[in-house]
């Protein structure tokens, strides 16, 4: 897996050149910071990458698994929508999320990498 084993976001500046400007996605990124807030971390895995396929029991239909930009950070996102623009997509409306999954998951919109 493309995460595992790296601390809760990637920061690889070669590759934030391959991110695609002209699409946005929309939907909930695996939040390992909130992941770790909430359950901590084990000394096996003090990254808590063990987590990152949490979104196989994401409790809606989706699209598909992507990967969200912002800054310099890469984020596992369950997409929900995709966009041209950031305004296209702060529009539409987005399927509210319940416990326990609000302790992983975090709503928001990215430039699709």
């Amino acid at each position: 897996m493309l995460l595992a084993g790296i601390s809760h976001t990637i920061r690889l500046q070669p590759l934030a050149r391959m991110y695609r400007e002209d699409t946005f996605i929309k939907g909930y990124k695996v939040d390992l910071d909130k992941i770790t807030r909430n359950y901590g971390t084990r000394e096996d895995d003090p990254d808590n990458s063990r987590f990152l396929p949490i979104w196989k029991i994401f409790p809606h239909p989706y699209l598909y698994i992507g990967g969200g930009m912002e800054n310099d950070d890469i984020y596992v996102v369950v997409v929900l929508a995709e966009g041209l623009t950031r305004e296209e997509l702060e529009e539409q409306p987005i399927v509210a999320l319940g416990e326990p999954y609000t302790t992983v998951f975090t709503p928001g919109i990215w430039v699709r990498f």
